[in-house]
């Protein structure tokens, strides 16, 4: 689902959901506390170990080995005890009551989810660095670095990883005091893995990481059904929208959701009622038009027929220009009235006439026939037609621009000049060009050659041309979906007028 308010809505969640995400990854900070804790345990026992040895007036194998099995038990791990010279005295692992509990490696780092987690673990630390403790890696050295520690009487701690690398093995070494001397009389060494410690962590993780999982499952579900209760009606307004905007008057039309109790119930209602307010200014303007022309073209009848009575009468010259003058000035208000009448009713007029088909070639060779029939016209009309070409245009409404295209090409047009026009259809669309022989159109006016009221005809008044010819073919053209241009021509002069309409089907016989 493609739409800004989903991605919107989508980012939201997620932006929620990165609060749990980064209470996982602050899980790294509790991870480094409970080891640090756990070092603590561990140097706590070790020191304990040391203090008791240290009591010892002597420090020998069998001593070691006999305070490791009073204790070694109960404080879990590896214990070793060596002299001052780091030989070995005592070591858990080497008798047979090594204590080590390292514990089993838990199922859990087996399942698919601590591999996602891990995965995306290892690459937050590849970005910002572990952040954790600094860990040895496992080398020949072992614990000797720790133990060197404890023998120059400091305290000793590392962490390594395990053999196998699955776990850490943390070890602490405290030096053994007594005896007198400078240095130490030997050292406690204690290591342990934090199996138990990790493992617990783990579990912790995976749980929190299944939860955020789920949570950012059913927060997706909720956003898509969310924004698509949303988004759909919408788009749904929209398109009604983008109707009544590609459409104008096309009648009441009720918008998708208006039956609903929410915001976009009232949103489709107002959309409503602002088209059924629109459609009645739209009435009120056409009714007014109409009147107005009815209104006017009444006294220009009356005035028309009064000054055609004087023309007969005898008497001067200047009676009779006068009289003349207002016969033509009155016919020329007459042409402009009707014009704006008929453009009142093509910004007003219904899209109910719409299921009509018309076929234009044969209606732009009838227009072309009844033309060229008349004197003036003949041979000067070429038509050329390439098969049926139906559109969805009434046919009243596609003669009109036919007729007006043609008349304006035979009026640019000089004598004895062809003027061309063709049909044909080009994918999906039919195509009408009107091509003139005249002085074609400058470059400065072409912008406005559709203008209501614009005209540019050298040579000749002004005031014997409405300019309303071509600004009509306009309003008609794209009445009905169409597209009109005045396109350059392969010669030098002549203008070339082309007009596109959405092919229609051939209707049922």
């Amino acid at each position: 689902m493609k739409s800004r308010l989903f991605l919107r809505l989508l980012w939201v969640t997620l932006l929620v959901l990165a609060l749990p995400v980064a209470g996982i990854w602050s899980l790294g900070v509790f991870e480094r506390e409970l080891l640090s804790a756990e070092e603590r345990t561990i140097a706590g026992q070790a020191h304990a170990l040391a203090a008791a040895l240290a009591s010892e007036a002597t420090l020998s194998p069998e001593v070691s080995r006999g305070l490791i099995e009073r204790v070694g038990r109960p404080l879990a791990g590896r214990i070793r005890i060596f002299d001052g010279s780091g030989g070995t005295l005592a070591d858990t692992a080497a008798a047979s009551m090594d204590a080590t509990r390292e514990a089993e490696s838990s199922s859990v780092r087996d399942s698919w989810i601590y591999r996602i987690g891990a995965t995306l673990w290892r690459w937050r630390q590849s970005l910002v660095g572990n952040g954790g403790r600094e860990r040895t890696p496992a080398d020949a050295r072992g614990d000797a670095l720790p133990l060197a520690r404890a023998l120059s009487g400091s305290y000793g701690a590392l962490t390594r990883p395990s053999v196998d690398g699955r776990t850490t093995i943390l070890t602490v070494a405290v030096p053994i005091r007594g005896g007198g001397g400078a240095l130490p009389r030997g050292a406690v060494v204690v290591s342990r893995s934090t199996e138990t410690v990790l493992a617990a962590l783990d579990r912790i993780r995976v749980d929190l990481f299944r939860i955020v999982l789920i949570s950012i499952a059913g927060a997706a579900l909720i956003v898509f059904l969310l924004a698509r209760g949303l988004v759909v009606p919408l788009r749904r307004l929209r398109d009604s929208a983008d109707g009544v905007l590609s459409r104008p008057g096309s009648g009441r039309i009720r918008f998708p959701g208006a039956d609903r109790r929410d915001e976009i119930g009232d949103l489709a209602r107002s959309l409503g009622e602002l088209n059924r307010r629109l459609e009645a200014r739209l009435d009120e303007l056409e009714a007014f038009a109409s009147d107005v022309a009815h209104e006017l073209r009444n006294p220009l009848a009356t005035v028309r027929s009064a000054a055609e009575l004087l023309l007969p009468i005898g008497g001067e010259d200047e009676r009779r220009a006068l009289t003349q003058r207002i016969s033509g000035e009155v016919r020329r208000m007459d042409r402009v009235v009707g014009a704006l009448q008929d453009l009142a009713r093509l910004d007003a007029a219904r899209r109910s006439d719409l299921a009509v088909a018309t076929e234009l070639g044969d209606l732009v060779r009838d227009i072309a026939g009844a033309y060229g029939a008349l004197p003036a016209n003949a041979g000067a009309i070429e038509v050329l037609t390439a098969g049926e070409c139906w559109i969805s245009v009434p046919p009243e409404a596609a003669a009109r621009v036919v007729e007006n295209l043609l008349r304006n090409a035979l009026s640019f047009s000089p004598e004895n000049a062809k003027v061309h026009l063709s049909v044909r259809n080009l994918e999906g669309r039919v195509e009408l060009a009107v091509v003139d022989s005249g002085p074609g159109v400058p470059a400065e006016h072409r912008a406005r050659v559709f203008e209501r009221f614009f005209s540019w005809r050298p040579g000749q008044p002004a005031s014997d041309h409405l300019g309303l010819g071509l600004g009509i073919v306009r309003a008609i053209v794209e009445r009905y979906g169409g597209s009109v241009a005045l396109q350059e021509t392969p010669f030098e002069t002549g203008a070339r007028f082309v007009v596109q309409w959405p092919g229609s089907a051939r209707p049922p016989a």
